[in-house]
């Protein structure tokens, strides 16, 4: 198969193939934010509120002493549905001419909240977007076809994970600026998690699928809902979390809504530079971390040749050739630095140049009626604009 121009071109499972995708209007570039702009999440936001509504209360309390004032930029932020039906909704935003002092400071991991007086709420701004964000809304009046689920990989970021620059100097967001135009009938998310290498975090393969089936199955909380259709989206480690986690339900044969909900409904899986067979090239990255067990165990974990991979590996192809499943898998065609740490302790891409994930170690190697291959122009990182993303 010839290589697409974009990962989402790539032939994909019948669900998301139901309305060919149109060819991308040139006039989005105008639509889309300037590199450098950083999205936040907001949450807690009253159903009746518009985003204008949100614009003057914001403008309100991240008032400034002088005669400039930053404002949500409404031509690039939206509100959604938070994904959970709890009554409230959710705002993808951005701020003009640029972000508050408060915000520019706040830390990964940390959020910052505040009561609004105008909503009588709570409001939380967080740029993690850790749990399940959807990222755009779908039309009212349309039956949703599908729930599509990202993931990206370690040290990935759930929604700048795969965002980019295009040629014009504009940021570009894939999963939310062209999956709506393309597939507005199908509610995509992204999924985050604590996937930070140097954060002393100590999560195993076993809690990250945990926390997915159990995120996955909390946004799909009423009966229309736990009947949807769903595909999954991996990069990389992402691709692992869900063989993993499809596996981890399929074995546990549990009864009632984590495992039925998920496996009855599972229509295909797109997976993005993923080392099926495990990674090669985890020298740098395994001495960067080696004073934290906890992340040094993880690595080791999708280190080629480990027997738990290799046989979560066989199980999910067996589960893909008795359920019918059909997938994609996306390769890269370029090779990338390796990452290491600089002396600021951060981990950058300035190592030699590998092929990061093999070419045969990305494909599943399942009949052809079920496995979809194709080379996508970029390396590993940039495969889906990732920006940051290591593993």
């Amino acid at each position: 198969m010839s290589a697409p121009q974009h990962p989402a071109h790539a032939q994909v499972p019948h669900v998301l193939a139901a309305e060919p995708p149109r060819s991308r209007p040139s006039s989005i570039e105008h639509e889309l934010p300037k590199v450098g702009k950083i999205v936040f999440r907001v949450q807690g936001i009253p159903l009746e509120v518009t985003l204008e509504g949100l614009e003057k209360s914001f403008k309100s309390h991240f008032k400034r002493s002088n005669s400039q004032e930053n404002t949500i930029d409404t031509g690039l932020s939206s509100l959604v549905p938070c994904c959970y039906g709890s009554g409230h909704q959710t705002a993808l935003i951005q701020f003009q001419p640029q972000t508050p002092k408060r915000l520019e400071s706040l830390a990964p991991g940390r959020c910052y909240d505040f009561e609004d007086p105008d909503f009588q709420c709570r409001i939380t701004i967080d740029q993690d977007f850790m749990g399940s964000t959807q990222l755009y809304p779908t039309i009212s009046n349309l039956r949703i076809e599908a729930d599509v689920v990202a993931i990206p990989g370690i040290n990935g970021h759930a929604y700048g994970s795969w965002t980019g620059a295009s040629k014009q100097n504009r940021k570009t967001m894939w999963l939310r600026d062209f999956m709506r135009k393309d597939f507005h009938t199908c509610r995509t998310m992204i999924f985050g998690y604590h996937s930070a290498l140097l954060e002393h975090y100590a999560h195993t393969m076993s809690d990250y699928t945990e926390d997915l089936l159990q995120e996955v199955t909390r946004a799909r909380g009423n009966a229309e809902e736990m009947g949807r259709p769903i595909i999954f989206m991996g990069h990389s480690f992402g691709g692992i979390l869900i063989t993993h986690s499809i596996v981890k339900a399929w074995i546990s044969k549990q009864p009632g809504r984590l495992c039925g909900s998920i496996l009855n409904n599972f229509k295909g899986a797109i997976f993005f530079g993923t080392p099926h067979q495990g990674l090669q090239h985890l020298d740098e990255l395994l001495e960067a971390v080696k004073k934290n067990q906890g992340r040094k165990a993880l690595l080791e974990s999708i280190k080629f040749g480990n027997r738990d991979l290799e046989d979560t590996l066989s199980a999910f192809k067996r589960y893909c050739q008795e359920t019918k499943l059909e997938v994609v898998s996306i390769k890269e065609s370029r090779e990338t630095r390796k990452a290491t740490k600089g002396e600021l302790g951060e981990l950058a891409r300035n190592g030699e140049l590998v092929m990061f994930v093999a070419v045969a170690f990305s494909e599943l190697k399942l009949p052809e009626n079920l496995e979809t291959t194709a080379m996508a122009e970029g390396d590993h990182s940039s495969l889906i604009y990732e920006q940051g993303g290591y593993v």
